[in-house]
């Protein structure tokens, strides 16, 4: 079925933009003089992106992850004996309730530093992988101009 000429006027307008003034509708990236993003449009994208940050987070949740568990041994390893030493002193209460509180802190930034570490990981690894996978369709679908632009 073929578009109706409402359609086809709705087409040729967002190609030419001539309702608004000539603006037209297309990709910056995509033609010779369009912007694409600072490079003056055509096959030489300056939109990079990579792995490397997501895999330099999660080496950032790992190395927290390590640390709090080192310093919730520390605090276990410290607080030893505290309560029998302090009996009979006010704040007994206080200090078991503070080392509890802090127990718990550590013990869920280390939970979750334990999460972040593999969900990061994971992402960044995924991430790549779509790239890779999206550089080949789109070099795929790029027409061989004969001029040395085209898929590579």
């Amino acid at each position: 079925m073929a578009p109706s000429d409402k359609w086809q006027a709705l087409l040729a307008d967002a190609e030419t933009g001539t309702e608004r003034g000539g603006t037209g509708m297309r990709l910056a990236s995509t033609e010779d003089g369009g912007s694409g993003g600072g490079n003056g449009g055509g096959s030489d994208f300056d939109l990079k992106s990579s792995k490397g940050p997501w895999t330099t987070a999660s080496g950032v949740a790992g190395a927290l992850h390590t640390s709090s568990s080192s310093a919730l041994t520390e605090l276990e390893t410290a607080s030893k004996g505290v309560a029998d030493n302090a009996k009979g002193l006010d704040s007994t209460s206080a200090l078991a309730e503070v080392l509890t509180s802090w127990k718990g802190r550590l013990t869920a930034v280390r939970n979750e530093c334990d999460r972040l570490e593999a969900a990061l990981k994971t992402a960044g690894k995924e991430f790549g992988e779509r790239e890779v996978q999206t550089r080949q369709d789109w070099d795929r679908q790029r027409p061989h101009s004969g001029n040395g632009v085209g898929p590579r």
